[in-house]
């Protein structure tokens, strides 16, 4: 008799162990949650900005990517166990986690070779990063860009967003420039969404055209209401080439803040 029985409680355990319950992520979800998990690991790991020089930062990039899935870190410690108690499907999940990252890469290489083509001409995107960013956390946002040779001296930098669920909050932006004799050019506003409908913000930096720029950083922050999250979207980070005629007006009127046009 317990030869009969062991088989069949084997049997019903692996039935019982088949059926993904309710809370736990399918296969798609979750390998695409690890991928994303992972690529937020590795550009903070790489990067070494002042933003992520602790760990409060590295675990307000991980909850930012758990919001932009709509998960939190319960259900996906719940999908793991799932997963790992059934490992064939936790092999799947990680096949299509391989594939879906073998794809963003290829993509990458694609946009890289295409931004070096359009970087050979007068005015180029250089924004590298996702252009839609939850804040979350310390509501605050950085980046930094490094110049490489298609810049030139004198370039003129757009920085171009838009904020959404804003209030009437004061926001702090800043967009700055570095060179290569440690000198810095900042241009640093104060905005406000009050009395605003549209949401399309745009800074501009002149550069110096006597120095050699060797990055390009910005900042926004946020003053912290919970329960409510900002989002900014439609970035991009515009490269022009200098006109004479305005490089003296836009050097020394560096504060630039205006409304763009929405998209």
């Amino acid at each position: 008799m317990k030869r009969l029985l062991l088989p069949l409680l084997m049997l019903t355990l692996l039935a019982a162990g088949c059926s993904r319950p309710g809370p736990v992520l399918s296969e798609e979800r979750l390998a695409r949650l690890l991928v994303d998990l992972e690529l937020a690991d590795a550009f903070v790991t790489e990067q070494r900005v002042q933003m992520f020089a602790d760990d409060s930062m590295r675990l307000a990039m991980r909850e930012s990517v758990l919001a932009k899935h709509k998960v939190n870190e319960a259900t996906l410690d719940t999908s793991l166990r799932w997963y790992g108690a059934n490992l064939p499907k936790l092999i799947k999940v990680y096949e299509r986690a391989d594939s879906i990252l073998a794809d963003s890469l290829r993509a990458i290489d694609r946009e890289e070779q295409q931004l070096l083509i359009a970087a050979a001409g007068d005015s180029a995107n250089v924004w590298r990063l996702d252009p839609s960013i939850p804040l979350e956390g310390s509501q605050f946002f950085s980046f930094e860009v490094s110049v490489d040779s298609s810049w030139r001296r004198g370039d003129v930098v757009d920085w171009s967003f838009a904020l959404h669920n804003l209030r009437s909050e004061e926001v702090a932006v800043t967009l700055g420039a570095n060179y290569n004799d440690r000198a810095q050019t900042v241009n640093s506003f104060t905005i406000s969404r009050r009395g605003r409908d549209n949401p399309h913000y745009s800074l501009q930096l002149q550069l110096d055209r006597q120095k050699r720029a060797t990055r390009i950083f910005g900042f926004i922050r946020v003053p912290l209401d919970s329960g409510r999250r900002v989002f900014i979207d439609s970035i991009s980070l515009v490269r022009t080439r200098m006109v004479d005629d305005e490089y003296h007006s836009r050097r020394y009127r560096v504060s630039t803040l205006s409304r763009a046009r929405a998209l």
